[in-house]
């Protein structure tokens, strides 16, 4: 091995501590409930969410679906995720807390358009 790939080896090796590190640091300030943690957490929840509804208004208007389809369509996905997603496992904090988010917004959609749903369909939502 040349010294250019031994320094290179070195630098790699210095990187993936350093990455440990900050993942590290950000899972303790996660846990410990700062701030910036809550802040990231809910932009990433908040744009779950949204992504559903950018789904629902996709289909309606460039599918040309019905809304009430759209509706039904967007929430029968939102359950498949709910039901058949594997717990989310990711060896990036980041990563797995945008899988998480991504969990959760379908959570929240699938909650929140329930009422839409017993009204499209008729049938009372199950609490």
């Amino acid at each position: 091995m040349n010294d250019l790939e031994s320094h290179m080896r070195d630098r790699h090796e210095v990187a993936l501590h350093l990455r440990g590190d900050a993942e590290g640091r950000l899972v303790a300030r996660i846990d410990e409930g700062e701030a910036i943690a809550r802040e990231v957490r809910a932009v990433a929840e908040a744009r779950a969410v949204a992504a559903w509804w950018d789904s629902v208004i996709t289909q309606i208007d460039q599918a040309g679906s019905g809304p009430a389809d759209a509706l039904l369509r967007g929430r029968e996905a939102a359950r498949r995720v709910l039901l058949d997603r594997p717990p989310p496992r990711a060896a990036c904090p980041i990563k797995l807390g945008f899988a998480v988010a991504s969990i959760e917004g379908a959570r929240r959609f699938y909650r929140d358009t329930a009422h839409l749903a017993a009204l499209v369909t008729g049938v009372e939502p199950q609490r």
